[in-house]
């Protein structure tokens, strides 16, 4: 496995875009299998152009991120100002699926006895997905259900394990490892 990290303070997304491209690239040629961005809210408003660009040019496999209140890439951490933060992943072996819950999308998956619905949004039922080895999880504190969604997830895939980005989780199951 090899990871590359990057980090900028561009507020013009074609620009950040570019230096990201440009670090990762430089420092893991090839191709990228995971890709994770984080942005702080100066860029919510473009978080999708920057995907599409990220996307164009590096094709990862699969690419998640969420919005933060600052970044850390490298050896700096970009607080109360425009950042972008992309961890970079080669995975040989590893097959990835991402998936989008969004606010509107809780009730319907999270429904009692139906844990089969949040298996088949996080590709962890039907042919050939057995092999669910481990979740990555972004999730906003404030909209998603985490103790649910956890619980869902460990009656769907008992100890299978669960690492994620949010800290209201911490108490949610003791195997939660949160970043």
């Amino acid at each position: 496995m090899q990871f590359a990290a990057a980090v900028t303070r561009a507020e013009d997304i074609e620009e950040a875009a570019r230096q990201l491209v440009t670090s990762l690239q430089r420092q893991m040629p090839g191709q990228i299998d995971l890709l994770t961005l984080f942005l702080t809210s100066e860029h919510r408003e473009n978080a999708s152009a920057l995907a599409d660009l990220l996307r164009h040019d590096l094709t990862p496999q699969a690419l998640i991120g969420c919005t933060c209140e600052g970044v850390i890439g490298g050896d700096r951490e970009i607080e109360r100002e425009p950042g972008i933060s992309v961890l970079a992943g080669r995975l040989p072996g590893v097959t990835l699926t991402s998936f989008y819950c969004g606010l509107e999308d809780w009730d319907y998956l999270l429904e009692d006895g139906q844990e089969a619905r949040i298996g088949r949004r996080v590709g962890a039922v039907g042919p050939g997905k057995s092999e669910t080895r481990a979740y990555l999880l972004l999730g906003d504190p404030f909209t998603t259900p985490i103790t649910e969604l956890i619980e869902a997830l460990e009656r769907l895939t008992p100890g299978i394990p669960i690492v994620g980005a949010w800290r209201a989780a911490q108490s949610a199951r003791a195997r939660m490892r949160c970043f």
